[in-house]
């Protein structure tokens, strides 16, 4: 089974994103094209969607990102979420794999930021100011599939 380690900041939302849509409150600020860009990968790919993003931690969870996600077009389920252990993301994203026993090849990392260690080459990223762009998801789709 794959799986796809989602960022929210960056990846489903850009600067240009919380300037046009001024929005208040700030988790407003998702963009309905990223978000269906990413429900065509997990479309195209089956892949099980786990929240590594620190929005788990700022709204409580995967559940309330999910609404929110909803509210915005999403119809992908946050299956989970990475536990919240060190600064470094890609520690974060290990522990889960390894707790879960998945494989790295089975794995794809949306997020803008670059600290992944060991899973660099797993990486897809985005950054804040274009967010998850048709070739960045086609790319995601390409490592899922191989």
């Amino acid at each position: 089974m794959k799986h796809l380690f989602l960022d929210i900041d960056g990846v489903l939302n850009c600067r240009k994103t919380f300037q046009e849509l001024d929005c208040d409150p700030w988790w407003a600020a998702i963009d309905p094209t990223f978000v269906r860009r990413l429900n065509h990968i997990v479309d195209q790919t089956g892949c099980i969607v786990v929240l590594s993003s620190s929005w788990r931690q700022m709204l409580r969870g995967r559940k309330r990102t999910q609404e929110i996600l909803e509210q915005h077009g999403a119809t992908f389920v946050i299956a989970d979420e990475t536990p919240m252990l060190t600064e470094d993301r890609g520690d974060e994203i290990l522990a889960w794999m390894k707790a879960n026993g998945v494989d790295k090849d089975d794995v794809v990392i949306l997020d803008d930021d670059s600290d992944m260690g060991d899973l660099a080459d797993r990486l897809v990223q985005t950054s804040m100011h274009t967010g998850l762009t048709a070739k960045l998801a086609e790319e995601a789709i390409s490592l899922l599939k191989a």
